[in-house]
C-alpha cells in the first residue's frame, strides 16, 4: 500500500468513526469517466471520499499524504514532487461532474439544484505550521476548506470541521442551491453505488 492510499485509508476510518449513519453517507474511491464540460472531452477522475447528508448536501473531499507546499508560482508540492494539479482543483473538478450527474438522473426532481461544495484532507500537518500572517493557502485554496492532522485526532474535531464547511458553502442559505433531502441522499447512492444486470431483450 502507497503512502497515498495509506492517507486515504486513515481519513475514511476516521470519518466513519466520527460520522453517524445514517444521517451522513460516506463512499470512498470514487471513479469517474465522462467530459466536465458541456461537449468538452471525456476524461478520467476519482473522489478520494464523496459525504452526504441530507440537509447539508454533497462534500467532495481530495486527500494529499505527506507534507504539501506551494511555490510562488501557484504549483503544488509534496516533497520533491511538482503535483501536475492542485488538490483543491481536483475536488472542485470531481464536485462540478458529480453534480451534474445527478442533475441528469431521470428520477432527479426537476429545478433541484443541490448543495455541494469541496475540500481537501491533508493528514499528515497542521494548519497551525503556517507561517505567522498567513490567513490563506492561496486566494483559490481557503484554510477553512482544509482538514488537518489536529482536527483528524478527535471526534468532535472532525464533526467541528465538517459542520464549518458546510456552512461555508452554504453560507446565508441566500443562494439558489437546494438541500438534498431524503430523496436526493437515495439518488446519490444509486449513482456511487448501483446495482444493475444486463440481459438479452426478446424482439417481435
Amino acid at each position: 500500500m502507497t503512502r497515498g492510499e495509506e492517507a486515504e485509508r486513515l481519513v475514511e476510518e476516521r470519518l466513519r468513526a466520527a460520522l453517524p449513519e445514517p444521517e451522513y453517507r460516506i463512499y470512498a474511491n470514487v471513479d469517474w469517466t465522462g467530459p466536465v464540460r458541456d461537449r468538452g472531452p471525456a476524461r478520467d477522475g476519482e473522489a478520494d471520499a464523496v459525504i452526504t447528508h441530507p440537509e447539508h448536501g454533497l462534500l467532495v473531499l481530495e486527500v494529499k499524504a505527506g507534507e504539501p507546499s506551494r511555490d510562488a508560482e501557484g504549483r503544488w508540492h509534496l516533497g520533491p514532487r511538482i503535483l501536475p494539479v492542485s488538490p483543491f482543483k481536483q475536488a472542485e473538478t470531481s464536485k462540478h461532474f458529480l453534480r451534474a450527474k445527478l442533475v441528469d438522473l431521470p428520477d432527479w426532481p426537476p429545478g433541484l439544484d443541490p448543495q455541494a461544495g469541496h475540500a481537501v484532507a491533508f493528514p499528515d500537518v497542521d494548519l497551525e505550521s503556517l507561517p505567522r500572517g498567513h490567513a490563506l493557502l492561496g486566494v483559490d485554496a481557503p484554510k477553512d476548506l482544509v482538514l488537518d492532522a489536529t482536527a483528524l485526532e478527535t471526534v468532535d474535531g472532525i464533526q467541528g470541521w465538517l459542520d464549518h464547511v458546510f456552512e461555508y458553502w452554504i453560507g446565508d442559505g441566500g443562494g439558489r442551491r437546494a438541500p438534498l433531502g431524503e430523496v436526493g441522499v437515495e439518488l446519490v447512492d444509486e449513482l456511487l453505488r448501483p446495482t444493475v444486470s444486463l440481459h438479452r431483450l426478446v424482439r417481435g
